[in-house]
């Protein structure tokens, strides 16, 4: 007999539905707000954007589904399953979020891992609050237009001609 097992099934399924249907606190809305605009911010670097929240996920099941990816870009955690980095509570995930992130930033401006061609454009705050555009990649994607096409130039470095 499976009684217990089925009412406890159908017990968790009612509590998501709940959950689903409940919105979530103004604590918890502007959590999830702020981890979505950090995840963007480090997502804008490596030319993507985040994925938004999934309807009654908690802002640490958020966090978490958005670090997993990004993880594979930092060299002290690309080798973490996504188990291991989903089993981490809040207090741990902090720091680990700091790190992943800003290995994934210092990943994306290395311009090795851009390919050729490849320009990205990210805006970033000062310390005074302007938003800045810096440019990362491939100078060539840019001024491939304002080349002239077939001219060679010879330099000569000789000081006695």
């Amino acid at each position: 007999m499976k009684p217990d097992y089925t009412n406890a099934r159908l017990n968790a399924a009612q509590h998501k539905l709940d959950a689903l249907a409940t919105p979530p606190s103004a604590v918890e809305r502007d959590a999830l707000a702020a981890a979505q605009m950090r995840a963007d911010a480090v997502a804008a670097h490596l030319g993507t954007t985040a994925t938004p929240p999934i309807a009654g996920e908690s802002s640490l099941q958020y966090r978490k589904r958005v670090l997993t990816p990004v993880a594979a870009r930092s060299e002290r955690f690309k080798g973490a399953s996504s188990a291991s980095l989903a089993g981490l509570d809040a207090a741990t995930l902090g720091p680990v979020e700091d790190i992943v992130y800003a290995d994934a930033i210092a990943a994306a401006k290395r311009p090795e891992n851009y390919a050729p061609g490849e320009l990205r454009a990210v805006a970033e705050r000062d310390t005074a609050g302007r938003l800045i555009t810096k440019f990362y990649g491939d100078i060539g994607a840019w001024m491939a237009p304002f080349t002239l096409q077939g001219a060679s130039v010879r330099i000569n470095r000789d000081k006695n001609k």
